[in-house]
């Protein structure tokens, strides 16, 4: 039974590598496509948040659908979704059409996103959840890490080209890459799909559940469980800082006269530093426990961001290392206190829930930021990652982190 799980484990590793790498190269290119197309601070927002709009109406009903059907198909169609979105940016000319795709593109994401931790959390020992959660965003880190400083190289010309105005990055090579690099993980999703892991669904348990309630009532249940509001809300902050931070770097960099590749560079030195923080994750849990833990992280994370634009380059650099700390830190804990604190019937309902709840907020705070830039100027994107941040360290001083059973055991 090890052996195979161990098989399994590292062809979804694969997988979820690969998505993320696309997701990670495309990102920040998009914006520089949007500047490239003449989008000012407003449409940088709409743009952004046009990516989570389909996936945070869809996450829940997504979620109940892992639990009926399974995590394999869910990561082929995602993927396929994903391969033409990604396509498409190659021939999209106009800032309305990258919105729609970048929404399209979203919805594959969160397909892909809920199978893949669904069917991680449910794989295996339940007291082996924190190691498994930590592997899986160890692998995402390294693509997060990869695909950013590769794209900056490949859109900016190579290490010696100086590039400052937008018009002269090169993003189609970038997409156009990252399409290919979505056909090779629609190959690994194929595989679960021959080779189905065990332990994937659909669950027997899943299926009364699902019948008996629906997706209100699903949303319900999983809300009801005590503790679950805090995870869902710390959660959506880490996420929604990690993604505005992709989004919106390449905008900033365009004001202070920073190159793209430089930018890429910023954003792969956030993504080392998470796996650093992540490979020692469970060492620094046992010994500070899950609420200081996290407390220590989004802490940390809140006040570099706050200071990053009124700092000198390098201490950029320095700032981005401690963001890099602190959300490398709070994305697995604040996963696997989600999924610990469901039972296994609702657990990809309470996935799905966490992913709607992250996609609100990628929906929300670039339309406020977006309005906000036309006033401030991007600066102020920083001061409001750092608020909500700040926020989150507010309420996990009352959070429990005492996980419930686990009927399945």
């Amino acid at each position: 039974m090890r052996p195979s799980l161990e098989r399994w484990l590292i062809r979804v590793l694969v997988f979820a590598f690969l998505q993320n790498l696309v997701l990670q190269g495309i990102r920040p290119m998009v914006s520089y496509r949007a500047l490239d197309l003449g989008a000012d601070g407003f449409w940088l927002g709409f743009i952004a948040g046009s990516y989570a709009l389909l996936s945070f109406l869809a996450a829940v009903p997504l979620g109940q659908r892992v639990a009926r059907w399974g995590e394999p198909g869910m990561l082929v169609i995602g993927t396929i979704i994903t391969i033409s979105s990604t396509a498409s940016l190659l021939v999209i000319d106009t800032l309305w059409l990258l919105a729609v795709s970048q929404a399209i593109f979203g919805l594959g994401q969160v397909m892909t996103v809920v199978g893949v931790q669904a069917l991680v959390g449910n794989a295996g020992d339940p007291r082996e959840r924190d190691r498994r959660y930590g592997a899986l965003t160890v692998v995402v880190s390294f693509s997060q890490f990869a695909a950013p400083a590769a794209a900056g190289l490949i859109a900016g010309g190579g290490l010696m080209t100086q590039v400052v105005e937008s018009t002269a990055v090169d993003t189609r090579s970038v997409f156009a890459i990252a399409t290919a690099a979505a056909g090779l993980a629609f190959l690994a999703a194929v595989t679960m799909i021959i080779w189905r892991p065990a332990g994937a669904g659909p669950w027997p348990d899943a299926q009364g559940t699902s019948r008996r309630a629906g997706t209100v009532a699903s949303m319900r249940e999983v809300v009801a469980i005590p503790g679950m509001t805090r995870a869902l809300f710390v959660g959506m902050s880490v996420i929604t800082s990690i993604d505005i931070i992709t989004a919106y770097l390449p905008a900033y960099a365009e004001e202070a006269g920073i190159p793209v590749q430089t930018v890429g560079f910023l954003l792969a030195t956030r993504a080392l530093a998470s796996i650093v923080s992540r490979v020692g994750m469970l060492r620094l849990m046992r010994w500070l426990g899950r609420r200081t833990l996290l407390l220590v992280a989004v802490l940390a994370a809140g006040l570099s961001l706050a200071v990053f634009p009124f700092v000198p380059l390098a201490l950029q650099f320095g700032a981005m290392v401690l963001v890099g700390l602190g959300l490398g830190l709070g994305h697995p804990v604040t996963l696997s206190w989600v999924a610990g604190r469901a039972p296994r019937a609702l657990r990809g309902p309470a996935l799905g829930i966490r992913v709607s709840g992250n996609r609100l907020g990628q929906v929300i705070v670039p339309g406020i930021v977006g309005v906000l830039t036309g006033v401030a100027g991007v600066g102020i994107v920083f001061a409001a990652l750092a608020t909500s941040l700040l926020a989150s360290a507010i309420v996990l001083l009352g959070a429990k982190f005492d996980l419930p059973g686990e009927p399945e055991a």
